[in-house]
């Protein structure tokens, strides 16, 4: 298991994404994958505190799984494929949220109550 770059689902052993980019800051959360066709690529959004991670899917050029986590890193909520010009609400709080290429959650068998593994924050100049 990769704690140094990637995603990981501990409960299933199944990396969900290998080397996704950081939004932490407001302007990287607003920006997400705006502008751009999000393929391959993964962010992990980090809300500290938790808070409610309304998500929308306005001029994003394709579809988008998103699994939504607690403070201990269980799975709390879960949309596979979100399309362009969605809205998605997981219903509560999130310390984090991974939006991932359309397909992951299904790929890794993915869960409600999976305990998920982030890599390390990287560090800011």
């Amino acid at each position: 298991m990769d704690r140094g770059t990637a995603i990981v689902n501990a409960t299933r052993a199944a990396t969900l994404h290998a080397a996704p980019r950081w939004a932490i800051s407001p302007w990287e959360q607003a920006r997400g994958f705006m502008f751009q066709a999000p393929g391959d690529d993964a962010i992990v959004f980090l809300f500290l505190p938790a808070r409610r991670a309304r998500i929308h899917m306005w001029f994003v050029f394709g579809p988008l799984d998103l699994v939504a986590l607690d403070g201990r890193g269980a799975v709390v909520a879960l949309k596979e494929e979100l399309r362009p010009w969605r809205l998605w609400d997981p219903g509560r709080d999130v310390s984090a949220l991974l939006e991932l290429p359309a397909g992951t959650i299904r790929r890794t068998g993915t869960k409600v109550g999976d305990r998920v593994v982030l890599p390390r924050l990287p560090m800011r100049r």
